[in-house]
């Protein structure tokens, strides 16, 4: 889509905030895999127990069968670490960790960019798909069908029309057949 950008707005820069947001991406990412979610350990017991208190009703005082401590109020044992983690959310197969009290703001960085990255590439693609419209005329276009009668274009055979645009001009036999296709458009633009 970027060289359809390149040739219809050569003024504007159309590679600095994809390239942003995709390193931001996958920094977050990155921090999501390595950063520690709040593991709870004998030498740290003490800390993570201080910071909820046990409400009787949904945090209770248990202690954990695997790592033989009482658990701090909000703690959980993830099975697939084996380990108890602060604040637990959930493990996470993506980051391939823990989704805990310390890593929470990375793994929510990391859907936000993400989330992001989408739709930029929406907005992207579409501008492409009008920028390509309004060149080529096409909403004002026409073709011929089997039995003679001039129709105007629909949206599908538009849609058609730009693919094959983006397919084909990629290749040197792509370049032949996207000179066919705009031949072919021209004609159903005279019409």
């Amino acid at each position: 889509m970027l060289p359809v950008l390149e040739i219809f707005e050569t003024e504007k820069n159309h590679t600095f905030l994809p390239l942003l947001v995709l390193f931001t991406n996958g920094l977050m990412f990155h921090w999501s895999c390595i950063a520690d979610p709040g593991e709870i350990t004998q030498k740290n017991l003490q800390l993570y127990s201080s910071v909820y208190e046990y409400d009787g009703n949904l945090y209770q005082q248990s202690v954990c069968p695997t790592c033989k401590f009482q658990k701090p109020a909000r703690s959980k044992h993830c099975s697939v670490c084996n380990r108890c983690v602060h604040r637990f959310d959930h493990h996470c197969v993506w980051t391939n960790n823990c989704v805990g009290g310390l890593n929470h703001r990375f793994f929510l960085l990391y859907l936000m960019t993400l989330t992001l990255m989408f739709v930029q590439g929406v907005y992207v693609g579409s501008h492409c798909l009008i920028l390509y419209i309004k060149h080529f005329n096409l909403w004002n276009a026409s073709y011929v069908d089997r039995d003679g009668i001039v129709r105007p274009v629909t949206l599908l055979i538009v849609f058609q029309v730009c693919k094959a645009y983006q397919s084909f001009k990629q290749t040197e036999r792509g370049t032949k057949l996207l000179h066919q296709v705009c031949a072919c458009v021209a004609l159903i633009i005279q019409l």
